[in-house]
């Protein structure tokens, strides 16, 4: 299932040719994955604090399919992927993300497809570098993406 981000493109994040920079695309994305962490009840300060683990994204592409200019409307859906490895504990997973056009409240197939991008990411130990499982909340975010729609 998909979780269901809407917002609007601001001047900031633009080029001059007036569309969104390329970079700025994974930035919505990620901005999309942190309200996705906050609605399923993972304490942001606490996720993203340097002690313990860290989920650094280890791949991220786009694909630009229409342009997105300021004060255009969109959504941004994304759907969360766990990336198990035969014997080994669940330390990876992937997102795919739809960017829409419009303010939308779950999928609709007649919404224009303006960009696709995916991130990669790996749980590591935040001190020694070296992969670990995944924390039980962040797999907890997993299977409820995998069993219910979030919005």
């Amino acid at each position: 299932m998909s979780f269901y981000y809407p917002r609007q493109i601001r001047f900031h994040e633009t080029d001059g040719a007036g569309v969104v920079y390329f970079a700025n695309v994974l930035t919505l994305c990620h901005e999309a994955y942190e309200a996705s962490l906050e609605a399923a009840g993972i304490e942001l300060a606490e996720f993203f604090s340097p002690r313990g683990t860290a989920v650094p994204v280890v791949h991220g592409s786009v694909d630009f399919l229409g342009p997105m200019r300021c004060g255009d409307r969109i959504t941004i859906a994304l759907t969360p992927k766990p990336l198990p490895k035969a014997n080994k504990p669940l330390s990876e997973f992937e997102i795919n993300y739809r960017l829409l056009r419009g303010r939308l409240a779950e999928a609709d197939d007649s919404a224009e497809l303006i960009a696709q991008a995916q991130t990669r990411h790996c749980c590591i130990n935040a001190e020694t570098r070296r992969r670990q499982a995944l924390a039980k909340g962040l797999q907890a975010w997993l299977e409820q993406c995998s069993a219910t729609e979030m919005t």
